[in-house]
């Protein structure tokens, strides 16, 4: 997976308040990493399930690269 397309804006801003910033090896740091989000039944609740969406969003707003771990029976048929 790729950055997200605002990276650039994000990278500009970051450069500008940390010195010796590069870009270029933040994403390569950022496309080595695979973050896990684990998870089980309470999270098919609706509360649950709005909160992983929304844990879901905002990781994937930095991180290219994300793997959903559910645990139990109940997490693995809500997965999809």
């Amino acid at each position: 997976m790729a950055v997200a397309k605002y990276f650039g804006r994000a990278a500009t801003a970051a450069s500008q308040v940390l010195q010796g910033f590069d870009a270029k090896d933040f994403e390569g740091l950022l496309n080595g990493l695979v973050i896990g989000i684990g998870f089980d039944q309470q999270a098919c609740s609706t509360e649950g399930r709005a909160s992983l969406d929304l844990l879901i969003r905002l990781v994937s707003r930095l991180y290219p690269t994300i793997c959903l771990l559910p645990a139990g029976e109940e997490a693995r048929k809500r997965e999809s």
